[in-house]
C-alpha cells in the first residue's frame, strides 16, 4: 500500500483505490493533510497493468480455443484482479511531477 511521503503513514486500500482512478489531481493525506501525488513511475506501471487484460484475451484466443462467453469471463476476472491490485503498486510523492 502507498505511504504518505510527508508523515510516512500507510494509506488504506479504499483511499488508494480511489486515488488510482484519478491520477492527475492530488489527494490530501487523511492523516497529515498534505496533498499527495502518484509518482510518474507508478503511473507508468499502472498503465502497463491496464494493458494486461488485452494481452490475456489475445493469448487465450491464439493458444486456447474458447467461445465468446468464456472470453468475457476470463477478461472480467483479469480486470477485477488488476483493479484490486492497482493500489498495491502505487507510490506517492508530495510534489507533482511530469510523467516524462
Amino acid at each position: 500500500m502507498p505511504r504518505c511521503e510527508n508523515c510516512g503513514r500507510k494509506w488504506p486500500w479504499r483511499d488508494a483505490f480511489i486515488k488510482s482512478w484519478f491520477l492527475i489531481s492530488g489527494k490530501a493525506c487523511r492523516y497529515c493533510g498534505v496533498k499527495q501525488y502518484v509518482t510518474p513511475s507508478s503511473r507508468r506501471r499502472m498503465g502497463f497493468l491496464s494493458i494486461i487484460p488485452v494481452a490475456v484475451l489475445l493469448l487465450t484466443e491464439s493458444v486456447i480455443e474458447v467461445n465468446l462467453l468464456d472470453h468475457f469471463y476470463i477478461a472480467a476476472a483479469v480486470v477485477v484482479l488488476i483493479v484490486a491490485f492497482l493500489p498495491f503498486s502505487m507510490e506517492l510523492t508530495s510534489e507533482e511531477q511530469p510523467l516524462w
